[in-house]
């Protein structure tokens, strides 16, 4: 039987905001009525009121083994599946897997933590990584350098690069990678200059230690206590790629966790598909907004899905990889 889990409750500043415009509007003065009218604002900034529900997700991992039969048997709402760690895929277009071997500067970065070679950023992999990997332009960290690069994609800098089958490189990506960016790190108390990005060098002493930090305290964490993912929106998240029967996952949200239960060891995880991520199938191709705009042909577009299906990275990445080698010697 389908298992629906609520992820959200209602809070209880629903109630009490609708409570204070009632009596707004049994005041007489107009005074009081616009003192209330500013605390009642205020309570709006200050409380998390808005975050009602965030939905349902079905368990779906009991009913099969298969993830996108899974996923379509959740019937319109977001769907709670197992996938093994070798077939997710992380820091999005770059495609690096996560399985406990691979040169993902997170999982390196976490398995070198965890066999104690070291306690800080300086000298780990994650800053060799940045210090290495300084894609110039949209075709270098999509991995369409040479006979499939356009002048638009060697022109545009990296951080208007997407996946294909989402958006299309543009201002206005460029724009959203920027809002996500400073958002994420002003949860940990840093602040982002235009120049830091997550994925790639250069990048802010404070951004690049932060995601040193945040990947290595869940190392600590789960090595202590195991992964407690009991409640759904904990759950790593992802698109599923699909190339005929075979499928991987693009880790969306949780790349750090993903990370951390790779370099541990773990071989299956719990995931979440949610709606407006959901499947992406090869064959569609043609429907891709990247496709569709014209800024990508249709081989480029195919050449990213199947580098990111396979998990292989572009060749910006190579000399990082090589020199992570004597790293770990």
């Amino acid at each position: 039987m389908l298992s629906v889990v609520r992820t959200g409750q209602p809070s209880s500043y629903v109630c009490h905001l609708l409570s204070t415009l009632k009596q707004v509007l049994l005041l007489r003065t107009v005074q009081t009525k616009a003192a209330m009218f500013v605390y009642t604002c205020w309570l709006v900034y200050q409380g998390n009121w808005m975050k009602t529900q965030k939905g349902e997700v079905a368990d779906v991992r009991a009913l099969s083994q298969r993830p996108v039969e899974a996923f379509q048997r959740a019937d319109n709402v977001a769907a709670l599946i197992n996938i093994r760690t070798d077939l997710l895929r992380g820091f999005s277009f770059l495609g690096f897997p996560c399985a406990s071997e691979s040169c993902h500067p997170l999982v390196a970065t976490a398995a070198h933590y965890h066999a104690g070679r070291s306690d800080r950023y300086e000298g780990s992999p994650l800053e060799l990584y940045y210090n290495l990997v300084r894609p110039r332009s949209v075709a270098e960290i999509l991995g369409l350098e040479g006979r499939f690069s356009q002048w638009r994609l060697n022109w545009l800098p990296p951080l208007f690069a997407d996946v294909p089958w989402r958006r299309a490189p543009s201002f206005h990506v460029w724009r959203r990678n920027i809002k996500t960016m400073r958002r994420d790190a002003a949860q940990h108390g840093v602040r982002v200059t235009g120049r830091s990005w997550n994925f790639a060098g250069p990048t802010d002493a404070e951004v690049a230690s932060l995601e040193w930090h945040r990947v290595c305290s869940l190392v600590d964490s789960i090595a202590e206590h195991g992964y407690d993912a009991s409640k759904a929106n904990d759950h790593i998240g992802g698109a599923l790629l699909v190339r005929g029967k075979e499928y991987s996952l693009l880790v969306k949200g949780g790349q750090h966790r993903a990370a951390a239960l790779a370099a541990l060891g773990y071989e299956e995880i719990p995931v979440i598909i949610r709606q407006d991520a959901g499947v992406i199938r090869r064959e569609e191709v043609d429907t891709w907004p990247a496709v569709r705009s014209g800024v990508l042909t249709r081989t480029q577009a195919l050449q990213v899905f199947d580098r990111v299906f396979e998990g292989r990275h572009p060749r910006c990445v190579r000399p990082y990889c090589e020199a992570l080698t004597s790293l770990f010697q």
